[in-house]
């Protein structure tokens, strides 16, 4: 079983959001700290995503990753807009 932990971050108006984009910290799998996800045309309305992934403690946003959002973000700053908590269970098929 592994427990994670995921922060999500944005401004406090939630426009990274709105514009179809998420910033996360997660801890738990091993797997790197920080992932941006973007919203990406695609055919067909199927949910298409480009995901970048940031090194850095958890709690401080890289500045890389809040670079990356800048043009949306503007002036605004990033914080910690939810938290979710998660048991995964893997199994061998």
């Amino acid at each position: 079983v592994l427990v994670l932990e995921a922060a999500y971050y944005d401004t406090g108006d939630l426009a990274l959001a709105r514009h179809g984009v998420s910033l996360r910290s997660r801890t738990g799998d091993g797997a790197p700290t920080w992932t941006l996800k973007l919203s990406m045309p695609s055919e067909g309305g199927a949910l298409s995503r480009r995901e970048v992934s940031f090194d850095g403690p958890v709690g401080n946003v890289p500045t890389a990753a809040a670079d990356a959002v800048t043009a949306i973000r503007r002036h605004r700053s990033l914080r910690r807009v939810a938290t979710l908590h998660t048991a995964r269970v893997t199994s061998q098929l």
